[in-house]
């Protein structure tokens, strides 16, 4: 699988530019299989940011709906590119991974950071602050600033990956979790430097797992 890894600016701006109106025809198609799907299941047409262009000062995004990327992955051709975020949060005790469940639609029991999720507002840094309440319990206060380290790109997704460093320990961040009531993962490890490559060998991760770790020099080989 390819992978592609952009180093970003730490500030690294966001513009948004207005929507293009869809041509009829790809309106009635997006609408048909947005029916199709929300009959199969209850979904939400919640917001989601696409990427336009990224260069390593900036990202040029447009607003889209959840209903778009549901047409795009049934094979309308609405030339999307979702934008997502990605935290590497990091306490003294290792690195914190999650396993995602078997109720999720993409990669269920795969191993991924966390917090991480799709960017459903123009600024990276609130969304990665509202995943790291919505999956491991834990508020703003509790990291320090995020660090932008770069865009990876991957299976049609691009991720914004953020270093995220708090002091709690791993038990304390595994209180937080266990304390969710309807979490996106259904176990968070917290991994040591040393362990990882083991831990990346023998799990199912996912694939830009690997690729967003160099990213923060060198975590995939535990040096």
């Amino acid at each position: 699988m390819s992978v592609e890894v952009m180093r970003l600016a730490t500030d690294f701006t966001v513009e948004v530019v207005p929507p293009d109106p869809l041509p009829p025809a790809l309106a009635r198609a997006v609408d048909r299989h947005w029916q199709q799907a929300t009959a199969a299941a209850p979904l939400w047409d919640g917001p989601l940011y696409t990427l336009i262009d990224a260069t390593p000062a900036r990202l040029l995004i447009r607003r889209a709906a959840y209903r778009h990327l549901i047409a795009a992955r049934a094979g309308v051709q609405l030339g999307l590119w979702p934008l997502a975020v990605t935290g590497l949060l990091f306490c003294p005790d290792g690195l914190v991974l999650g396993r995602r469940s078997d109720r999720v639609a993409a990669d269920p029991r795969v191993w991924e950071p966390v917090p991480a999720g799709g960017l459903a507002r123009p600024d990276p840094v609130e969304q990665i602050f509202e995943e790291l309440t919505e999956e491991l319990g834990l508020s703003p206060s509790d990291v320090g600033a995020p660090s932008a380290l770069g865009l990876v790109t991957a299976r049609g997704v691009s991720d914004v990956v953020f270093r995220l460093e708090t002091t709690l320990a791993a038990g304390r961040i595994e209180a937080a979790f266990q304390a969710l009531t309807a979490p996106e993962h259904d176990a968070v490890e917290i991994v040591a430097r040393r362990a990882l490559p083991a831990f990346l060998a023998e799990r199912l991760c996912l694939p830009a797992l690997a690729p967003m770790l160099e990213l923060d020099g060198g975590w995939a080989t535990g040096a």
